[in-house]
């Protein structure tokens, strides 16, 4: 059975979207919380929507790390969303025109930048320093505060590296060309939406929005 309306995250005031950047050698909250990650890789980044409510992602978008790319995921992530809701995201420049021009008008934002503490001797590469301050400003409308948060993502990030290893890091596993793992990632967030059933809410995050009425198998995804 294919879906039946278009899955949507901002139904609500006080919804909220998490974006973050990080590093990998290889990718909103709404009433309650939805969020939004971004994965940087050495050519590429993909960007993720996962939504903490219905722990479902709303679209990703695979390209650079540039202006044009964010550009191009958050006309993705005006399309798939609807509704007034709260974007949080790190301290990545272009977010703030690419959010303000195209959904700027439905968002309130705020941003998230961490201090870390100078590395000690102990730590070696791939190991995040201490953090030692979190600054959360108002970047436009008038955003939470104390709902600003990038947990989401970062438990969303444990969930990619686990469910795809082409993201571990330090092993030869890597995607060698860009299609291949553009269509990972589908395959992987069509698997998630429809296919998977999530303890936290005995079910599918496709069924938890009302947008199938049961647990899809592989052989419906596929086809």
């Amino acid at each position: 059975m294919r879906p039946k309306r278009k899955a949507s995250v901002g139904d609500g005031v006080g919804s909220s979207i998490q974006t973050r950047l990080f590093r990998t050698s290889a990718s909103c909250a709404d009433g309650g919380t939805s969020g939004i990650g971004v994965k940087w890789a050495e050519r590429e980044v993909s960007w993720i929507t996962p939504t903490s409510e219905h722990s479902r992602k709303d679209t990703f978008h695979l390209g650079r790390r540039t202006v044009a790319g964010t550009l191009a995921f958050t006309h993705k992530l005006d399309y798939a969303t609807r509704g007034h809701f709260q974007v949080s995201t790190d301290g990545f420049g272009p977010y703030r025109d690419a959010f303000g021009v195209i959904i700027g008008h439905r968002t309130d934002f705020a941003r998230i930048v961490k201090v870390f503490g100078t590395p000690t001797a102990d730590e070696y590469l791939f190991c995040t320093p201490e953090v030692i301050e979190m600054i959360k400003t108002t970047v436009h409308g008038r955003p939470d505060l104390d709902k600003a948060t990038m947990s989401h993502v970062q438990r969303q990030n444990l969930t990619i590296r686990m469910n795809m290893r082409r993201f571990t890091r330090l092993t030869n596993g890597f995607s060698k060309k860009w299609l291949n793992l553009y269509e990972m990632l589908c395959l992987h967030y069509a698997n998630y939406n429809f296919c998977r059933v999530h303890q936290s809410i005995r079910g599918t995050p496709a069924m938890e929005a009302g947008i199938t009425d049961h647990v899809w198998t592989l052989k419906e995804l596929v086809n």
